[in-house]
């Protein structure tokens, strides 16, 4: 299951079929086909390892980025990041660059903060994440293997809030490999290679979650669930817990989505 939020709702896709869903004006659901999901960029190279992380990732910057509160904050608390790392170390030390991801790593973080607090006064910021719950809500109901059709809002409700397959979680593994390798051979050259090991990271991620690993990879499992609960400290800044009515159209896109 693919999921991503809305101004007003969320699309889902399973499979081959993806709708949208979204709260009208007027307090009814309304739902349809989502004929914009597919990202531009992926496709072809969705079977390609290494490849298929700036492939995707250029397609969240071409179509997802600016419509995103989240994307739009982070940029703009990179910026904040950078100039204060630039006062505190000054021009000579700061012209290395080899600290600036470690400065867009906590930026990261700190747009998600600042986020959620927005979240507490601005109407739109918590529908945003409220949303972004209520998607997360669902994809762990269906994961644990629950009839969408037959899901009340209630056992949606009971699910958790952090979801290990979250597209977050590829953006804070990103961060966090731009830094550490930004260290030893220059941001630049780490940029690329950060965000092609971040998708490959997640899918592996993906499968320690739900295949038992050999006994000799105990120590690689164990790194990658550090990282795993690392991301769902960011997957509780991005999300607030959502109420019925999200829930609800939530639920309703994913009824349509499992349909034939």
């Amino acid at each position: 299951m693919i999921g991503r939020v809305t101004s007003n709702g969320i699309s889902l896709s399973l499979g081959d079929r993806a709708v949208t869903a979204s709260r009208a004006a007027d307090g009814l659901v309304r739902a349809g086909d989502a004929s914009d999901f597919a990202l531009p960029g992926w496709g072809r190279l969705a079977a390609v390892p290494f490849l298929r992380g700036p492939a995707l990732f250029l397609g969240l910057f071409v179509r997802a980025v600016p419509r995103s509160p989240a994307a739009i904050g982070a940029g703009v608390a990179g910026l904040i990041g950078l100039s204060l790392l630039d006062r505190v170390l000054g021009p000579s030390n700061a012209s290395d660059g080899r600290l600036v991801p470690f400065a867009i790593t906590l930026s990261v973080f700190l747009a998600l903060g600042l986020l959620r607090l927005a979240g507490r006064r601005s109407v739109r910021a918590r529908a945003f994440l409220s949303y972004h719950g209520a998607e997360h809500k669902v994809s762990a109901a269906l994961r644990a293997g629950l009839d969408p059709q037959l899901a009340e809002v209630e056992d949606i409700a009971a699910m958790g809030r952090a979801d290990p397959y979250c597209g977050t979680n590829m953006a804070v593994y990103m961060t966090v490999l731009w830094a550490f390798l930004g260290l030893v051979i220059g941001p630049l050259v780490a940029f690329p290679l950060a965000i092609s090991l971040a998708v490959e990271v997640h899918l592996l991620g993906m499968e320690v979650l739900t295949l038992r690993p050999r006994w000799f990879l105990a120590p690689a499992n164990l790194a990658l669930r550090g990282l795993i609960r690392l991301a769902a400290l960011a997957q509780m800044l991005a999300t607030c817990e959502p109420g019925p009515e999200e829930i609800e159209v939530a639920l309703v896109a994913a009824r349509l989505a499992a349909l034939p």
